[in-house]
């Protein structure tokens, strides 16, 4: 048998943990194969007995080790279906969200968190607000509601983003 190159299974992400998406999986994965017929033509390969599978058993075996494959395949792509990528990158976006990181950043550090200046100082540049110490010195509620005001305009820029895209 001729030597093949194992392939590294590309990043599936189909949650085990949550139950319903398991039973969803099962379920389609029964409909999709054909159980029966899979089963005969297993007993099939297996009717010899002997120790040593010859090349129409490996065959046969290497058949329905890919239909069950591609079945397999299929219920993970009909029960786990990701909308990732339906927001388009947009500059503002990323300001906004670099802006919500700094006020997050200096809320953890007046509360005793350990974040340096200098990665308030890069959030602050990247997210086009201006760094200072002052901000430290501010009160929990104006640095709540500096941050609530981030979060805002984060969820307008990216409600404006979303819209371009459905027209």
């Amino acid at each position: 048998m001729e030597e093949q190159q194992i392939k590294r299974p590309a990043g599936r992400r189909l949650k085990c943990q949550d139950p319903q998406i398991v039973q969803k999986y099962n379920n389609y994965l029964v409909t999709a194969m054909d159980i029966p017929s899979c089963l005969r033509q297993l007993q099939e390969v297996y009717k010899e007995g002997t120790n040593q599978l010859t090349k129409t058993q490996l065959d046969n075996l290497e058949i329905i080790d890919k239909q069950f494959t591609k079945s397999k395949l299929a219920a993970e792509w009909h029960c786990r279906k990701f909308h990732a990528g339906q927001v388009p990158w947009t500059p503002g976006l990323t300001i906004a969200i670099y802006k919500l990181l700094y006020w997050q950043g200096i809320k953890k550090r007046t509360l005793g968190g350990k974040i340096s200046v200098e990665v308030l100082r890069k959030r602050a540049r990247q997210g086009a607000e201006q760094f200072l110490v002052d901000h430290l010195k501010l009160g929990a509620e104006e640095i709540q509601r500096k941050t609530n005001q981030a979060i805002q305009d984060y969820k307008i820029i990216k409600k404006q983003a979303t819209d371009k895209i459905r027209g």
